[in-house]
């Protein structure tokens, strides 16, 4: 589902049907001004079948509630944050230490303080580029 640069700085609605989705692989919210992504978090608490969420260029900061929900998540394989305001990410580093679907990871262009914790969690998990 491509919804780039349709100005939904709210994504709550939508996370309400995604949670029970089953055909859903790909959804595109990049360029929406998103700044909270707790319901995108209880999404991926639950939906297995989306493999690729790109976020690209949105004004997201705080990714705790994503990173807690990449523990449990067995479905993702591509998770896009560049462009954001991304600060800390240990939470995140913690989570990729054990999440095994995840593949791909872009941070790009954020304001990460702790780049060492991601470079210890590249060398603990081989599936993540």
């Amino acid at each position: 589902m491509d919804l780039r640069e349709e100005n939904i700085p709210d994504v709550s609605l939508s996370a309400e049907a995604l949670k029970t989705s089953t055909s859903l692989q790909r959804l595109y919210l990049s360029n929406n001004k998103i700044e909270d992504v707790s319901e995108l978090a209880e999404v991926l608490r639950t939906n297995v079948s989306l493999k690729k969420l790109s976020l690209y260029r949105n004004q997201i900061k705080d990714v705790r509630l994503l990173a807690k929900a990449l523990k449990s998540n067995t479905g993702l394989e591509h998770l896009g944050l560049i462009n954001n305001k991304i600060e800390n990410v240990s939470l995140l580093a913690e989570a990729l230490k054990t999440n095994t679907s995840l593949k791909k990871l872009f941070l790009s262009n954020n304001k990460i303080e702790d780049v060492h914790l991601l470079m210890e969690c590249l060398q603990n998990n081989p599936n993540l580029r």
